[in-house]
């Protein structure tokens, strides 16, 4: 009978700890959303100043349960509920319309509230974002499948800058810009910390490679010759073999690289938020 007492005891205890643990995921999970709505409703929030350029009863929103429902009314190409739930890591949206994206838009300010959940620095989170969507790389921290119809958005913790920033220096990162030519172009590429604009062709261009932060680091110097490889100007080849590091070159085969930030890219409203980057100009003019 005491045996038989103690196997009970302890299946009671037992059952008791399994409840404990499902009740306590259940609140971890209704904490999250939680926080997710208030940053998501927050006076300051992406979402609220983008909801106050439509009349006042267009969006509503509600947190019902552990899923954000959005509801839409009145607004061309937006009618309807746009429901966010949460699974394992994700927040997830999913739409029985392939071809419509207005959820998508709503999506970008639940990932925004992720972000603002973890106080993550909202530049560069856009940044890695941006990346992550034009390349397409397979990453844990955004994922659509269009084919699906579904958005997924990491959110599970703050996520890991150092991963990302390795993401963006391999090849993969460029694979849209092709060889510059003789005719001029103007390339602007954002891809997460890193952002490069360029004007001009193979023998005569501008190059500017910003990085956030107060300094450039190696991974402007990663970035640059992962530029360089992309683009192959004339004699690219000669700058990889002598530009081993970052540092400042003074007309070498026609390269000229020097440290300091090109206010005037921010003055002709070409990018916004210089000031907190780094930059590193590249002039290169090729000999006759």
């Amino acid at each position: 009978i005491m045996k038989k007492t103690i196997r009970t005891i302890i299946s009671i205890l037992t059952a008791g700890l399994m409840l404990m643990a499902f009740a306590s995921c259940g609140e971890k999970k209704n904490e999250l959303m939680q926080g997710i709505y208030e940053k998501l409703t927050a006076a300051d929030s992406s979402y609220s100043e983008w909801k106050s350029g439509f009349n006042a009863t267009t969006f509503e929103e509600k947190l019902d349960g552990e899923a954000i429902v959005i509801t839409a009314k009145g607004e061309e190409g937006m009618n309807g509920e746009y429901t966010f739930t949460h699974d394992g890591d994700y927040i997830i949206y999913t739409t029985a319309d392939k071809e419509d994206y207005s959820g998508y838009s709503v999506f970008m300010f639940i990932r925004n509230a992720v972000g603002d959940y973890y106080g993550m620095n909202s530049t560069l989170m856009n940044g890695y974002l941006a990346g992550l969507q034009n390349f397409g790389f397979e990453n844990k921290y955004l994922n659509i499948d269009m084919e699906k119809g579904e958005y997924k958005i990491y959110s599970a913790s703050k996520w890991d800058m150092k991963e990302l920033d390795e993401m963006y220096v391999n090849d993969a990162a460029l694979e849209y810009s092709e060889a510059l030519t003789e005719d001029d172009v103007n390339r602007i590429i954002n891809s997460g910390k890193i952002t490069v604009v360029t004007y001009g062709n193979k023998d005569h261009f501008k190059m500017f490679v910003y990085e956030y932060g107060d300094k450039n680091t190696d991974l402007t110097y990663k970035s640059i010759m992962a530029v360089m490889n992309k683009f192959q100007p004339t004699d690219y080849e000669l700058f990889n073999k002598y530009y081993t590091e970052l540092k400042e070159v003074k007309d070498a085969d026609g390269f000229t690289v020097t440290f300091g930030l090109d206010k005037s890219m921010e003055e002709a409203g070409e990018i916004t938020g210089l000031d907190d980057y780094s930059c590193v100009t590249i002039i290169y003019n090729a000999s006759k």
